[in-house]
């Protein structure tokens, strides 16, 4: 899936120059290879070219990661990393591909995954040779789509046509999407997490249909006061990729207190692709009587290292008449460590054990 050369140099040409703290380091880098005696004795000329031809590499590789199609590409190269063991031996990432070709067009779903919060899809698209898709001028790729289940009814729609049927409700909330395109072999691939609403689950996609109902792209346009009309490239067609997930398989992990704390206090579930931390207003009246947006952290320690979690999703829910808040927390770490630690305004930590 490597960026294409005429690509690399297309992006450098766009982007700014490089930092001066990158720069100033690629000289002190430089100085010291210089001031080595080894250099010094053994024909210098070429040790400086040898040299010269690193550094341009290294910027090559620094400024193409700081450009938003490097840190698509890199998104699209962590799509389906999972640490736990567990999900890696039973499969909770499908691979493929499954392959639909229509307007001369190949479709391939190389992998995807489903939780009972979380859909991830990863395709990649083969373009044919003097595809309008392919202009230069073109960015923001996108597809519409839906799913089906085996009674072919649609129970996920993404700005399709086939809307959910009428009595379900769509689950989908939010949506991530990265893309990168390599015009140089006609190869687009792009990767999509759905997230559900609040209150709602995925559906079981066990023997579920894909289908893509089009490609779209948008042309690249200067802003100007008056004439922002958005200009779209699109190739509409049909594509029915199945799907084998059961969202069902990996059941969410319960995390609880480890001390000896009335039942107020914060208890979490882990699924595959996140974490969700429960804490009711008494308990945090008590502890954050006015909580900001920064006030909750999950600290997990990572192979001796501690890393932090901001929660990505916070809403109030209703049990027996009391109120909780939850968060849900961007960690898929699920059943790879037996304790976390839930902080609260970074003076109360509240561990978190599944044993």
């Amino acid at each position: 899936m490597g960026l294409s050369e005429e690509k690399l140099k297309e992006t450098i040409r766009k982007e700014e120059a490089v930092s001066s703290v990158v720069r100033h380091r690629l000289d002190e880098t430089y100085e010291k290879i210089l001031n080595e005696p080894s250099l010094v004795k053994r024909k210098p000329r070429v040790r400086r070219q040898s040299f010269y031809v690193l550094v341009a590499v290294l910027m090559l590789l620094v400024i193409t990661w700081m450009t938003p199609i490097g840190l698509a590409t890199m998104n699209l190269l962590r799509f389906g990393e999972f640490t736990s063991e567990r999900l890696k031996q039973e499969g909770f990432v499908k691979k493929g591909p499954s392959v639909a070709i229509d307007q001369k067009i190949e479709i391939k779903l190389l992998e995807h995954y489903a939780d009972s919060q979380t859909l991830g899809l990863h395709f990649s698209i083969h373009l044919p040779k003097n595809s309008t898709l392919l202009s230069s001028d073109l960015e923001d790729y996108h597809l519409k789509f839906s799913i089906e289940n085996q009674a072919k009814q649609t129970v996920i729609h993404f700005n399709s046509k086939n809307q959910v049927d009428s009595t379900k409700v769509d689950p989908i909330q939010s949506v991530q999407i990265d893309y990168s395109i390599d015009r140089a072999t006609r190869t687009l691939e792009l990767t999509y997490r759905l997230n559900t609403k609040d209150m709602e689950e995925l559906p079981d996609l066990d023997d579920a249909t894909l289908i893509v109902e089009s490609i779209s792209t948008n042309q690249q346009q200067e802003l100007k006061q008056g004439e922002n009309k958005l200009v779209i490239e699109q190739v509409s067609g049909k594509w029915e990729i199945p799907l084998k997930q059961t969202t069902s398989q990996f059941q969410p992990i319960p995390f609880y207190t480890t001390e000896d704390l009335e039942n107020t206090t914060p208890s979490a579930l882990a699924y595959p692709t996140s974490f969700v931390v429960t804490i009711s207003e008494e308990f945090l009246k008590q502890t954050a009587p006015k909580p900001g947006d920064q006030s909750f952290q999950l600290k997990v320690n990572e192979q001796g290292n501690n890393q932090f979690y901001l929660p990505k999703k916070t809403k109030f829910k209703y049990k027996e008449g009391q109120k909780f808040l939850e968060l849900t927390f961007d960690y898929s770490g699920y059943d790879q460590i037996s304790e976390v630690v839930f902080v609260i305004e970074e003076r109360e930590s509240i561990p978190l054990s599944s044993e």
